[in-house]
Formats: structure tokens, sequence, C-alpha cells
């Protein structure tokens, strides 16, 4: 799988603060304490991260992956992950990742 092509003329980074920014601002309106519990636990555990609010190489995501699906799961629900077909990718690149299991299925299917 190439990611990249090698002669592409700019760096691609990866930043998730669009996401992380999203969580500030709900936590300032949020009334629900367990919605605040799971923001507030969220944010601290991805202030431990900053790469993901400064921005990634692709090939740095493999390494935060765990903190990526934490901070991703509003996105891509545990509980929906048989029903839903959807991945998050780099732009410019084939490089895929938090894959849905259904994804993951059909995916299989296809390279098989």
């Amino acid at each position: 799988m190439n990611m990249l092509p090698e002669d592409f003329m700019m760096e691609v980074t990866l930043s998730f603060h669009k996401v992380i920014d999203h969580y500030r601002e709900r936590l300032k309106t949020e009334t629900n304490p367990i919605a605040i519990a799971f923001l507030t636990a969220t944010l601290d555990y991805v202030s431990n991260h900053p790469r993901l609010e400064e921005g990634l190489q692709v090939e740095e995501i493999e390494q935060e992956k765990e903190v990526i699906n934490t901070l991703l799961s509003d996105l891509f629900p545990r509980a929906l992950t048989l029903n839903e077909i959807k991945a998050a990718t780099v732009p410019f690149s084939d490089f895929l990742f938090n894959k849905s299991e259904r994804f993951e299925n059909l995916l299989s299917h296809i390279i098989d």
C-alpha cells in the first residue's frame, strides 16, 4: 500500500484539534453528569498526547491508535461497529484507520 506518492509536494499532518475543540465547547454547556464525566476523562487522556492536537505524521498514527480510538469513540460508536461501514483516512492517501468491523469484514472479502 502506497500511503503517499514519493514525489508529493506537501507534507501531510493529521490533527484532531477540531474534535478536541468540539469536546471542550461541549463540556461548557453539557448538563448530563455521565456525558460530563466522559468528556472530562477523554480530554484528560488526550491532554497527555499533545501530538494529536499539534499534528501527526502518517507514520505516527499507528503509535497513537488507542488514543485516537478513544477520541473518535463518539464518531465511531462500538455498538454500531457491525452495522456501519466507515473508516477514517488521511487526505491525499489510501491510508485507512479506525475502521468499523463491518468495513474490515468487507475489505477482507475483497482482498481474499
